[in-house]
């Protein structure tokens, strides 16, 4: 396996969640994985990153999509989760802290 392309499938990966997320946040409770699967066979379809359609796609997909969704990257996806155990670059940076502390070594390097 190529680690740039399973990196490509996880970021894609990352990216979808935040767009469903993206979509219960701003009101839509049910569906918003059904929409955000819409999106990912239209990307794949077009041979291209889910954050590289146009914004009409989106649009059209629902309602609740505004321009600020053609912003969402891998990294504003990890970053958004900042909460204890979280994939913010912060926690990852205190639960290493932590796993090092619990060894009694600096075995770990950041």
């Amino acid at each position: 396996m190529h680690l740039e392309w399973v990196m490509g499938l996880i970021g894609g990966l990352l990216i979808g969640m935040a767009a469903a997320v993206y979509l219960l946040v701003n009101g839509r409770i049910m569906g918003a994985s059904g929409i955000v699967g819409g999106l990912v066979r239209e990307a794949e379809q077009r041979r291209c990153e889910l954050n590289a359609l146009p914004f009409e796609v989106y649009a059209s997909a629902s309602p609740l999509f505004d321009r600020d969704v053609l912003g969402i990257t891998v990294d504003s996806a990890l970053a958004a989760r900042d909460i204890p155990g979280g994939t913010a670059p912060r926690q990852v940076r205190l639960a290493a802290a932590q796993l090092r502390s619990a060894l009694g070594s600096d075995t770990l390097r950041s």
